[in-house]
């Protein structure tokens, strides 16, 4: 616990947690907005293709 508590009062510390921080926070938005697109690209081109070919469609999948 002591180095850790040095780690934080050292300012290269203070400024590397802030960079992962930082990091952290942009990995979130894109993993968001990729999901969010590739379930809109999906519901797109999946949806349609599989009508066409008489499959229903259907964009949901289940993993075990």
């Amino acid at each position: 616990m002591r180095i850790f508590a040095k780690f934080l009062r050292a300012r290269n510390g203070a400024v590397s947690l802030e960079y992962a921080m930082i990091g952290a926070l942009i990995s979130i938005l894109i993993l968001s907005g990729a999901s969010s697109i590739g379930n809109t690209v999906s519901s797109m081109f999946i949806g349609p293709i599989g009508t066409a070919l008489g499959g229903g469609g259907s964009t949901s999948s289940t993993t075990p």
